[in-house]
């Protein structure tokens, strides 16, 4: 429902007297009661009953549903926390295993660390397009800031292995 045009006269008050229109400004009561009466002010009272009904009827599903919402975000939580434990311990695993296993064949060593150092070249080439996009205006700032980092962290992480895996190779 449009918000209704100012009107431009006021059919209304033609007809009154000058005692008539002096008791409209001086008394609160009979301009209210006149301006009620007025379409605009009907139409506007109208869209803003709509407006207060909808506010209310959101409120309400929100209320209604804020104790899912709370449930699911500490279940994401507990859940994330699992993930991260386990991935810890995978990683340790990983490591352990990779730490005491030594192999004889160096070339075929020598290009796992360089296929694990082609993925972090590639993930920071990914970072720097998903750069480029931001700068020209396609990609939104939260959008943007969550995919970078992520990128950044995990060319991070390959980097470390890479070092790690040399180290471990000498």
């Amino acid at each position: 429902m449009p918000i209704p045009p100012v009107p431009s006269q006021f059919p209304q008050l033609e007809g009154l007297t000058d005692g008539q229109l002096e008791r409209l400004l001086t008394d609160d009561v009979a301009f209210e009661s006149l301006a009620a009466g007025l379409p605009s002010v009907e139409t506007l009272t109208e869209l803003r009953k709509t407006l207060d009904d909808g506010i209310v009827e959101a409120a309400q599903s929100n209320f209604e549903r804020e104790e899912e919402m709370n449930n699911l975000f500490f279940e994401v939580g507990g859940l994330q926390q699992r993930l991260k434990e386990g991935v810890a311990r995978f990683d340790g695993r990983r490591l352990e295993v990779y730490g005491e296993v030594k192999s004889d064949d160096k070339e075929s060593d020598r290009r796992l660390v360089e296929q694990v150092n082609a993925a972090r070249d590639k993930l920071d080439m990914e970072a720097e397009s998903l750069a480029q996009e931001f700068v020209d205006g396609d990609k939104d700032v939260s959008g943007f800031i969550k995919d970078f980092k992520m990128l950044k962290q995990q060319a991070h992480e390959r980097g470390g292995k890479v070092e790690r895996m040399r180290e471990l190779l000498r």
